[in-house]
């Protein structure tokens, strides 16, 4: 009787092995595709990053062609 309870016994261990080598794999597979969405919202950012700083240049830019065309223009009338 004790042969069959630690038989019993073994079993169950197995099984709980088993399940939890099953989880296992499926954590793995979780955390692979958590990795990948993690690197896609890096790349993402990154050219989030760039458009902004070109948009903040253009913006500069632009500023300074206003006020050099303002400076142009009060010149110009001026002469007029």
């Amino acid at each position: 009787k004790e042969a069959e309870q630690k038989v019993a016994d073994m079993q169950k261990t197995n099984d709980l092995i088993a399940t939890l080598e099953t989880s296992i794999a499926q954590y793995k597979t979780e955390y692979a595709d958590l990795i990948s969405a993690a690197q896609a919202i890096k790349i993402d950012l990154s050219q989030v990053e760039s458009k902004v700083e070109r948009s903040i240049a253009l913006i500069k830019n632009l500023s300074l062609e206003k006020m050099r065309w303002e400076t142009t223009s009060e010149n110009y009338q001026t002469q007029l």
